[in-house]
């Protein structure tokens, strides 16, 4: 039964983050479409629309890119967390999050990462009542942070799949989740 309900609330989830577009948009936001051909069409879910906007608190500058493939999401929060979120999929959902985090850090442990991802998805899933199913991924993070590997898939119910990630460069670090309804790697 608990399964049942997970499965249910992970499903209401991809639709919240896939549909939250009720806000309107502010003098800081940008939204533009790129799309040459309408790829998303004959698509299974329609095509990516904004995760966040101004509106919300806590967010000092937004944009929106719609492009041909996928679309990116920019955005600056008041407290300086910095996140590209891209948005994939066609009859499959691939979110990937992209948190900057200043320094470089090449031997910081798996799990940290892990947890780290699960404090942004708190924070992100705190803004407001809407976000609340980013807070459950954040939960679901911190509770495989022991035993995640970076990189790798971890199934927390079948057929819903979360991987953490991170590319360090010089001045920073991404630090990447991604949240899918398949099993895949990361470029």
């Amino acid at each position: 039964m608990p399964r049942t309900i997970f499965v249910c609330s992970f499903v209401a989830a991809i639709f919240v983050i896939t549909t939250i577009s009720c806000n309107e948009l502010t003098p800081k936001e940008e939204i533009r479409e790129v799309i040459e051909e309408d790829y998303f069409a004959n698509c299974k879910y329609n095509s990516p629309i904004p995760v966040f906007s101004t509106n919300i608190n806590g967010v000092s500058t937004h944009s929106f890119e719609l492009q041909a493939r996928q679309a990116v999401e920019k955005v600056v929060f008041d407290v300086g967390l910095v996140l590209t979120i891209y948005q994939r999929g066609c009859n499959e959902i691939e979110q990937y999050f992209e948190f900057t985090v200043s320094g470089k850090f090449e031997t910081t442990p798996d799990e940290q990462w892990v947890r780290q991802a699960g404090q942004y998805f708190y924070y992100i899933g705190g803004l407001d009542e809407q976000y609340l199913p980013l807070y459950e991924w954040g939960e679901l993070m911190m509770q495989y942070a022991p035993s995640a590997k970076l990189g790798n898939d971890f199934e927390p119910y079948p057929e819903f799949f979360i991987q953490v990630t991170t590319k360090v460069f010089n001045d920073h670090t991404l630090l990447i989740v991604r949240l899918a309804t398949t099993a895949a790697g990361l470029e």
